[in-house]
């Protein structure tokens, strides 16, 4: 799979991306552009977002590839103009879903560094 796919793919469904990432190579290009992407911006949480750790910022577009990863953690605005957490992990499987979740986001408007 070379960038220009790999980049196609992050538009797509969270779960298959879930799927490809594993069978992607780990070098050139594709690599670095992984490891530039960035985290949300915690000052600019969307404010729905439930205490703790991990948050939506401002960035969202509601693109549903982070709500296929944790449907029980994010939760569309009233409008549906963006994606908010709910509610906070609580155990290892919904810890999971988040980084799968944040991963999956293509404007990086997932956070976990909030408080």
């Amino acid at each position: 799979m070379d960038d220009t796919n790999y980049k196609r793919l992050i538009s797509s469904s969270g779960s298959k991306i879930r799927r490809e990432l594993d069978s992607v190579p780990k070098t050139g290009a594709l690599e670095i552009w992984r490891s530039e992407r960035k985290m949300a911006d915690k000052n600019s949480k969307q404010p729905e977002n439930a205490a703790g750790k991990w948050y939506v910022d401002t960035t969202c577009v509601p693109c549903h590839a982070c709500v296929d990863e944790a449907p029980n953690l994010l939760q569309y605005s009233e409008d549906e103009d963006y994606v908010y957490f709910h509610r906070q992990p609580e155990g290892a499987e919904e810890e999971e879903a988040a980084e799968f979740a944040l991963q999956s986001c293509p404007t990086e408007a997932i956070g976990k560094d909030g408080e």
